[in-house]
């Protein structure tokens, strides 16, 4: 009998409450999905095998995070259905069921709520891991080989575990609500209204302005001292501040929102008393009284969404523009020691006691990076030496970098001339006081571009340098070594002589092959690891550079593993931002769409009133309409103003690694914005104009 009410409980309130059973699906199907990427690796190439194995470990802990968050936000939902039920659940005490039996009741129905959610976001979740593999195949760019369906135990095993504590969680307190609640309480409870919060409308406008001010105080924060480690001043305690401020003013703003829009409305009659607007007005602030915590907590998840998702695609897309121009050789082989003088390492010769001789490679130009410490009194020539000469600010982001810090690092005219011999390009030429910078990073060279064309000038080896010319070189001569993102922030060219007594930090060997890329990979293999292509040293490479160095450390960074290397970077920011957007967004959507589905339920009674008195169902419709509108967009409207002044920081930071194309990012983020949340926002107010649309239909009874 108990298992009967349960099954037919479930089944009626599926039909009222789908959209919340499809989120809990939807949840599963995802977990599931993006957690078989170490299962996916068996069917792809060997080198994207194990990038995957890694993306795996952070994914596993990044579903755990999403979980709480997801579980969370079901919990609350959760909490708007038993308050709808309430007096049904109290019926069955009236009629005789003791609270154990209510109780058994309501664990079946979240049982059977848990395996039919789980058994059909499983099913949906083997579907959309088999076309996952196909998208990370495109992202790695590698084939499928021997593909065959198949099914990932671990990932069942991690979303079971994650799911059933969100469930035992609802069990719990759905037992307790039924516990500490009175029979009368249960049986008038669809008659009575939630506390609404604040309801002095003084007191809301000094909440709402007191909130306006922590948001502004925050964005002012951010705006001026970014984030710590990256911009100089910034600290961990001064961020933390910024993030309260933000927390708070949002809170504060839905806590006083209901009043304040409330206040305003009623100082313009013309619209207060036009159709159904004061009715409309005071249904959402009662809808926004009851609900400004939880519309706060879903303004901040849905800004931690778009702006992961937007940073992501905008790191992807820098990345990808600036890939082939950070791997400009088909392979750079290094001995390098920041605290030591390399002049004595010569990297051909190790390459060939170690097994290859690269001139049979191909062809290949040995040069020495120096660095800058020692040509001018006081250190380096630095970016901050730059500005306080030329008073040009220099680019944000860069404070840290080794141009700033340590300063330019200095390679000879000679030197640099024959990296350009290399790319078939015209020699540079110098006069015995003229200097040249070569960079490739597109925000740094803007900032020298500016400081050349401003004559800046330095002294150092008994003269006094000036630009050789008022633009960078930035062509393909201006990249030091294969990189999957380029770390080389700036770069002086001076006259053999001036770089004679500069010390060595860096012996590099640009090389590109004879043949094709295959063949050359291939003949440098024993100077690479376990005979890959891979960045760190063979046994023999390294030995051969320690006996001319005993500091030195040495590698090789082929094109092949660079670009390997930034597939690997970009797919891991991309699944990421996905996989945090989606179940994020999905996730505060369907607690809005609950939210709004219950109180639409709530005031049937209200819109059947309207009804008889005679006015015009468009106008009712219109109503509903509005009311969830508004509900919907709020919490959206803060999370995109938050959104906004976190990515005007973060872009600072973003056009180090190169050009980001901000509109195709936010283009994309739009996308699953509308997709999902705007989705969920049409199929609620379907479902409420079907539940208005029956109350209306109703011939009310005489009381």
């Amino acid at each position: 009998m108990l298992a009967k009410l349960a099954v037919g409980n479930v089944r009626r309130s599926a039909r009222s409450y789908t959209l919340y059973f499809v989120t809990l699906a939807i949840g599963v199907a995802v977990f599931y999905a993006f957690n078989t990427v170490s299962l996916q690796a068996d069917f792809l190439d060997s080198n994207a095998s194990d990038m995957l194995e890694s993306l795996d470990d952070v994914l596993s802990g990044l579903t755990v995070f999403l979980a709480v968050i997801m579980g969370f936000l079901m919990v609350y939902a959760n909490s708007f259905l038993m308050r709808r039920r309430k007096q049904e659940l109290g019926l069955y005490q009236v009629l005789g069921m003791r609270r154990g039996q209510v109780s058994e009741i309501l664990a079946m129905e979240t049982l059977l709520v848990g395996l039919v959610s789980f058994a059909v976001g499983i099913a949906g979740g083997v579907l959309l891991s088999q076309l996952l593999l196909f998208v990370t195949s495109g992202l790695f760019e590698v084939a499928v080989t021997h593909y065959k369906l198949f099914f990932s135990t671990d990932a069942l095993g991690m979303t079971a575990g994650c799911f059933a504590v969100t469930f035992a969680v609802m069990l719990a307190l759905n037992l307790v609500t039924l516990r500490r609640v009175r029979l009368v309480d249960l049986m008038g409870a669809r008659r009575a209204n939630e506390r609404n919060g604040v309801r002095s409308l003084p007191v809301s406008v000094v909440l709402f302005a007191a909130g306006l001010g922590a948001v502004i105080a925050a964005y002012v924060r951010l705006s001026r001292e970014g984030f710590p480690g990256f911009t100089q001043g910034a600290t961990q305690t001064g961020f933390l501040i910024t993030t309260a401020l933000v927390v708070v003013g949002t809170v504060l703003l839905f806590f006083g929102l209901a009043g304040t829009v409330t206040a305003l409305l009623q100082k313009m009659p013309r619209f207060w008393w036009r159709d159904l607007n004061a009715f409309t007005a005071r249904q959402l602030a009662s809808r926004v009284n009851t609900t400004c915590a939880s519309m706060a907590v879903v303004s901040l998840v849905l800004f931690v969404a778009l702006t992961s998702v937007t940073t992501g695609m905008a790191i992807c897309t820098a990345l990808n523009g600036q890939a082939n121009r950070h791997a400009a050789v088909d392979a750079t082989l290094n001995a390098t020691n920041l605290s030591g003088d390399l002049s004595n390492v010569d990297v051909v010769e190790a390459a060939r006691t170690a097994g290859v001789d690269l001139g049979q490679v191909g062809s290949y130009a040995q040069v020495r990076v120096r660095q800058s410490q020692g040509l001018v009194d006081g250190g380096g020539v630095t970016m901050q030496a730059m500005t306080d000469a030329t008073g040009v600010e220099a680019p944000a982001g860069y404070e840290a970098a080794y141009a700033n810090t340590l300063g330019l690092w200095v390679m000879s005219a000679s030197d640099f001339n024959a990296q350009r011999a290399l790319f078939g390009l015209e020699p540079v030429s110098l006069g015995g006081d003229e200097y040249l910078i070569a960079c490739t990073m597109d925000s740094a060279s803007d900032f020298y571009n500016k400081v050349l064309a401003a004559g800046y000038s330095f002294g150092g080896a008994g003269r006094t340098f000036h630009p050789a010319q008022t633009a960078v070189i930035d062509d393909a001569s201006a990249q030091l070594e294969n990189s999957s993102n380029t770390t080389d922030t700036g770069m002086l060219i001076l006259p053999d002589d001036a770089t004679a007594g500069l010390p060595v930090y860096d012996v590099l060997v640009k090389v590109r092959y004879a043949g094709d890329t295959e063949a050359g990979d291939a003949a440098l293999a024993p100077l690479a690891s376990e005979g890959s292509t891979a960045t760190v040293g063979s046994d023999a490479f390294l030995s051969a550079v320690e006996a001319q160095n005993p500091d030195a450390i040495a590698f090789m960074v082929t094109r092949t593993s660079a670009l390997a290397a930034g597939v690997s970077i970009t797919a891991l920011i991309v699944y990421l931002a996905l996989y945090i957007g989606f179940v994020l967004v999905v996730a505060c959507a369907a607690i809005m769409a609950v939210q709004q589905l219950s109180a639409t339920t709530d005031s049937a009674g209200r819109y059947r009133t309207l009804h008889e008195l005679g006015c015009p169902d468009q106008a009712i419709f219109r109503s509903v309409r509005a009311q969830s509108g508004v509900m919907f967009a709020a919490p959206l409207a803060v999370a995109l103003a938050h959104s906004l002044c976190a990515l005007a920081a973060v872009l600072k930071l973003v056009k180090t690694f190169g050009y980001a194309d901000l509109g195709q990012t936010a283009a994309f983020a739009v996308g699953i914005f509308i997709v999902a949340y705007g989705g969920y926002f049409v199929a609620t107010y379907r479902a409420e104009h079907g539940m208005v649309r029956q109350a209306i239909s109703r011939t009310r009874r005489a009381l």
